[in-house]
């Protein structure tokens, strides 16, 4: 995931005393999501080379969608 400043100071507060109930929904959403992205990766140390092929290739989708994202941010900042 990577880190876009820029659109940071957009989102809810999440661990403030004032975070909204949507705010506390969006972080624990969030949580599961990176939880569930670290048992994927751990995953893939227990597969073959030929079964880990297809992972890796959407990893590098994804990492190749990331930078991206922001570089376009990045742009028009």
């Amino acid at each position: 995931m990577p880190a876009l400043d820029e659109l940071a100071k957009h989102l809810p507060a999440l661990r403030s005393a004032s975070s909204t109930a949507a705010a506390k929904r969006l972080q624990s959403s969030s949580h599961r999501g990176i939880c569930s992205i670290q048992r994927s990766l751990a995953s893939i140390a227990e597969m073959t080379a030929e079964e880990a092929q297809p992972a890796l290739e959407l990893l590098r989708d994804a990492s190749r969608q990331g930078a991206f994202l922001r570089e376009m941010v990045s742009r028009n900042t």
